[in-house]
């Protein structure tokens, strides 16, 4: 479930890992797939949809359940982004974008 430290000093052990992720609110969790591929998601999500070990899972399916638990928050988060930087006409004319742009 865990990869093995380089350095075996500060290896802890699964029950250890176990605790720190049941304790810790926040944080990314790291899922690697049979293929090496990586996907690093929020521990809530993580929570939400969550994998024992040895589990048979495809990628795919795994990554879609993810994305409709980040949907909602995606897109508030963009929403925002957009509102942050939106600007006026008067400012968009100034940096030399035509009449389709405004």
């Amino acid at each position: 479930m865990f990869r093995n430290l380089t350095r075996k000093k500060q290896q802890l052990s699964d029950g250890e890992c176990v605790a720190v992720l049941k304790e810790e609110k926040r944080g990314v969790v790291t899922v690697m797939f049979d293929d090496r591929t990586r996907l690093v998601i929020r521990k809530k999500d993580f929570e939400k949809y969550p994998l024992e070990k040895e589990e048979e899972i495809d990628f795919e399916e795994y990554m879609n359940a993810i994305a409709g638990f980040q949907a909602p928050e995606a897109y508030e988060a963009a929403l925002s982004l957009l509102d942050y930087s939106a600007r006026t006409e008067n400012e968009m004319k100034k940096w030399g974008y035509g009449k389709r742009a405004v």
